[in-house]
């Protein structure tokens, strides 16, 4: 196309031509006419420049993006979500946001500054359509563009971190579980030896850093969608590196840091510590007051209802009743911080919850607001049987009818063919009904991401082209927030 002008392109998309403009950011494809696919990029003669879309960044919710109409007419715009994750308001203006949007009338050469928002959690992506018609003479085009947008909204919930192959990747609630997205965050990443539960952005680029380990345990890695360079914090202290699992966050008013369980080293057992983004390393109370060898950091969560977040760790069992669950309380005195129990009797024909299958077989705190759970955070932990169970210490006088009933537990799936691998699971609205879901690894036949509410139902997850999503085993599932 040696000449171009803007009536000259919109003649060429009318009659079914095809053309391309190439700049920086603009538009992937473009329908007018009969559906000609045209593909764009920004030009100051683009038909419709949009900024404020780039694949390869992920802009925190609410984002803005600019529509400019570069017709020589006005251009009546309606702004779409293809699979409603999406609202859309005029930025400046005191209107609720909608999905649909419509501009009545763009002027030629005007700019319109559009909000994009989401009531969804972690990371969203979906196809924003745009449909713009001339107002002189009713001719139409239509834009469409791949947008994902970090939302910031209060929640507990967010996406799940998994390992499958030797990628690490993301699985975030959609609406369905049978259209759940998946993310690769890292490819090919080679041995990771085990993930956590995470939820700081210790870069400060507004994306949550995934937390997990590598090699010998010399240093703890962190990776955001922001970053995909793999960031390594030096550990003085060796982390262990079998069948744990860490957690980021903070606790008793630390720095934000990485929890993680020293390696034990003769007679020295294994202790909790805290790693900031500066690489100090610091004992987390006192290690005299652990049970046992600690194993896995489950996260950090207010599980017995006195307002304040504790930290629930695991400790090495015995063989009749295996790894057990215990938590620290915060203290103004750090040395005073102390160890405290989660467990009840073995009942193996009720399959009451006595111990966990393994050292790392175990969930963030989450709020699951179902039976004697209510209002406070539970802890996922798979059994010994490959059963989910959410458990809790008894509750403060704030909660009576929990604290009358002592330790919390409950059997959420029990179902003998959908049994858990026993390792780390992530509490989240996967379906996104407001009811929270344990996703876990199945353990036997697939290893596959599943996922089971609190009321037992079960389901296998599922991308929108209907495929099963695998999961590496022994690093299971964690949260990402």
């Amino acid at each position: 196309m040696s000449s171009y002008t803007r009536r000259a392109a919109l003649a060429a998309l009318l009659t079914g031509s095809t053309w391309w403009v190439i700049d920086s950011d603009a538009f992937e494809s473009l329908e007018a006419g009969r559906s000609t696919d045209v593909s764009v990029t920004k030009d100051t003669a683009a038909l419709l420049g949009i900024d404020g879309i780039n694949p390869t960044q992920v802009p925190s919710a609410p984002h803005e993006i600019g529509l400019t109409n570069n017709l020589e007419s006005s251009l009546r715009i309606i702004i779409k979500s293809r699979n409603d994750r999406f609202n859309f308001s005029r930025s400046g203006t005191d209107t609720d946001p909608t999905d649909p949007l419509t501009i009545e009338s763009l002027p030629s050469g005007n700019t319109e500054q559009i909000s994009v928002s989401t009531t969804q959690t972690g990371q969203v992506s979906d196809v924003i359509i745009i449909e713009c018609e001339s107002v002189q003479n009713a001719e139409t085009i239509e834009v469409v563009r791949q947008l994902t947008i970090q939302s910031q909204a209060q929640t507990q919930f967010g996406r799940c971190l998994f390992v499958a192959d030797k990628d690490l990747r993301t699985v975030a609630p959609t609406g369905s579980a049978n259209d759940v997205q998946t993310t690769i965050i890292k490819q090919n990443i080679g041995n990771i030896r085990a993930i956590g539960a995470s939820e700081v952005d210790f870069d400060g680029d507004d994306a949550s850093d995934a937390v997990f380990l590598k090699g010998n345990g010399n240093n703890i890695s962190l990776v955001d969608t922001n970053d995909t360079n793999r960031r390594k914090i030096s550990t003085s202290q060796r982390a262990r590196t079998s069948t744990t699992h860490l957690a980021s966050g903070t606790f008793n008013q630390s720095d934000p840091s990485v929890f993680f369980i020293n390696r034990s080293k003769g007679n020295n057992k294994s202790k909790i510590y805290a790693l900031n983004k500066n690489g100090d390393v610091n004992l987390v109370g006192s290690s005299d007051n652990y049970e046992n060898n600690p194993q896995s950091i489950a996260g950090i969560g207010d599980i017995d209802g006195d307002g304040q977040n504790e930290l629930v760790y695991t400790v090495g069992g015995d063989t009749d009743n295996g790894e057990k669950v215990r938590y620290l309380d915060p203290k103004e005195d750090d040395s005073e911080i102390e160890s405290n129990k989660i467990e009840v009797e073995t009942d193996s024909d009720s399959h009451s919850y006595g111990g966990i299958g393994s050292g790392n077989s175990i969930g963030r705190p989450a709020e699951f607001n179902v039976g004697d759970n209510g209002g406070i955070d539970s802890v996922p932990i798979v059994d010994k049987q490959g059963k989910i169970f959410l458990i809790g210490p008894e509750a403060t006088d704030q909660y009576p009818d929990l604290e009358e009933s002592g330790v919390r537990e409950q059997l959420i799936q029990k179902n003998s063919n959908r049994e858990a691998v026993k390792s780390p699971v992530c509490p989240t609205d996967i379906d996104g009904d407001g009811n929270p879901e344990v996703v876990y690894i199945r353990n036997g036949g697939e290893e596959e991401l599943q996922a089971v509410g609190t009321s037992g139902n079960f389901t296998t997850l599922k991308t929108s082209e209907g495929e099963s999503i695998p999961a590496n085993k022994n690093q299971g599932v964690t949260s990402l927030r």
